[in-house]
């Protein structure tokens, strides 16, 4: 409704399986300082958002490229702007 909290999915290929890219871009999202991401699957996994050619991304830690295998189907980013 504020527009404040929005969910980014990263859904799986045909047979169920998630293989996580380096980064997920955002485009039309105006993230700033304190934008807080957290991935529901990994609630405690700490996540870096940087600018590729103006367009916010999402740095993937190695750990939860890794750990994606054993996701099905989606995962989800909740992303909290401030």
């Amino acid at each position: 409704k504020d527009k404040k909290i929005l969910y980014a999915y990263v859904l799986s290929d045909k047979i169920g399986k998630i293989t996580l890219p380096d980064q997920v871009k955002l485009p039309g999202i105006t993230a700033g300082k304190k934008t807080k991401i957290i991935c529901l699957d990994a609630p405690s996994m700490k996540f870096k958002v940087s600018s590729v050619s103006g367009v916010p991304a999402i740095t993937i830690p190695e750990k939860l490229k890794q750990q994606s295998a054993a996701f099905k189907y989606a995962t989800t980013f909740k992303i909290i702007l401030e």
